[in-house]
């Protein structure tokens, strides 16, 4: 019998990561497209880090797989 693998801590914080960056890049779109909001700074320092934090989410996760991937078939 398979016992269910325990959730790690990393893909947890990678999770989390994730769901920040969209939460974020929502509440730009939302402060840019909304009509009478000033969009200046504020909407797309929101934007521009919530893309940067999901880019940089899935670029540590990919190289995370790939080391594990290469390690398992040594």
């Amino acid at each position: 019998m398979v016992s269910p693998r325990k959730p790690s801590r990393l893909r947890a914080l990678l999770h989390g990561c994730v769901a920040l960056g969209i939460l974020m890049a929502a509440v730009a779109v939302i402060v840019i497209v909304a009509p009478g909001m000033d969009p200046t700074k504020f909407g797309y320092i929101i934007g521009f880090s919530g893309i940067l934090l999901l880019v940089v989410t899935f670029l540590v996760s990919y190289f995370i797989q790939h080391v594990r991937f290469s390690m398992k078939n040594k």
